[in-house]
Order: structure tokens, then C-alpha cells, then sequence
């Protein structure tokens, strides 16, 4: 999660600070503040790259007990979900994210390095989904049922599943870095 909301802070600081126009620019406003205050995440921790490797480095250090566990939580978030007919659609969305994720973790381990962002990204949004259904169930506010409905709806919620081909973009990636290079 560290990895994901520190690049949305970014997002979100930028966005809010385009708001205020000029305003959003002058230090005096201690707006800009705000801004760099979101870098530090990022900075302090790493990359985002260097933070998805810290999370398949997790995930091999604990053999994916760790993502067993989550897929377990998930699970339990979504079963409650699916009592609430309004929520089924999302619950079946996060549950296909969840699954999509843990077959591509178990039939590719040799492919976890080159995709490390975009399974953490999925692992990510899908946990979110799984959250804000769970926080639905709850309260069975309208406007919490619709922001799960939203999150799950608006966006992938497993980019791992858009890029099927990673050793031909690993391949494609590394000619285009060393083109013209001579490594001998």
C-alpha cells in the first residue's frame, strides 16, 4: 500500500494545488508546501520499481504465504459484499483481480521481477476494492456503497493482466537501451 498511495499523494497534491491557480505556486500561500510534503514518501522509500521489488522479494521470502493470507482477507471482505445487491458487480470484479493475480504469481515466478509494478499496483487496487466493499458492508451508507461501486468500476483494477507479453517487452526494452552500445 506504501508504494501505491505514496504516488497517488503526488497526483492528488498536484491536482489540488492546480485548483488555486497562481495561488498553488506562491510560497507564501505554504500551498507549495503540500506538494513537496507528498515527494518525501516516495523519495525516503525509493522508487516505485525499487518498492515493487521489496514486495516480490516479500512475496518470495514468505514462499506467497503473505498473499495467501491477503486472498484469504479478500475473500472474507467479499462474501460479506456479495449480501449487499448493489455491491455484487464490484465483488465479483475485485474477485477476478484477486484470482487473476495469485494464478499469474504461481504459473510465472520467473516473470515476478519484470512485472514487479504491475503486480504490485494490482495487489494494491484490488485490496482497496476489497476495502472500501468491506467498509460498505458495514455501514451500508449510500455514498460508501458508491464510492466502492466507483473505485471498482472506473479503473483496472489488475493492470497485471493488461500486459501479457513481458519477456517480449524485456527483450524489446533491453535493444533499445543498448542499441549502439558495444559490450565487448
Amino acid at each position: 500500500m506504501k508504494l501505491y498511495t505514496a504516488k497517488q499523494a503526488v497526483a492528488v497534491a498536484s491536482e489540488g494545488l492546480e485548483t488555486f491557480g497562481g495561488q498553488g505556486y506562491m510560497e507564501d500561500s505554504r500551498l507549495p508546501v503540500i506538494l513537496r510534503d507528498a515527494q518525501v514518501c516516495s523519495i525516503w522509500e525509493g522508487t516505485t520499481n525499487v518498492m515493487s521489488l521489496d514486495v516480490i522479494r516479500s512475496l518470495l521470502k514468505t514462499n506467497s504465504e503473505v498473499l495467501l493470507s491477503l486472498e484469504k482477507n479478500i475473500a472474507l471482505c467479499l462474501e460479506n459484499g456479495m449480501q449487499v445487491g448493489s455491491l455484487q458487480d464490484s465483488c465479483m470484479k475485485v474477485g477476478k483481480s484477486i484470482k487473476y493475480i495469485m494464478k499469474f504469481i504461481k504459473e510465472h515466478p520467473d516473470l515476478l521481477h519484470i512485472s514487479a509494478r504491475d503486480v504490485s499496483y494490482s495487489i494494491a487496487r484490488t485490496y482497496i476494492g476489497a476495502l472500501l466493499i468491506e467498509n460498505a458492508t458495514v455501514t451500508k451508507k449510500i455514498t460508501d456503497i458508491f464510492t466502492a461501486q466507483q473505485w471498482c468500476k472506473r479503473q483496472e483494477l489488475c493492470p497485471l493482466s493488461l500486459h501479457q507479453n513481458y519477456l517480449n517487452y524485456a527483450k524489446k526494452d533491453y535493444e533499445i537501451v543498448m542499441e549502439g552500445c558495444s559490450l565487448d
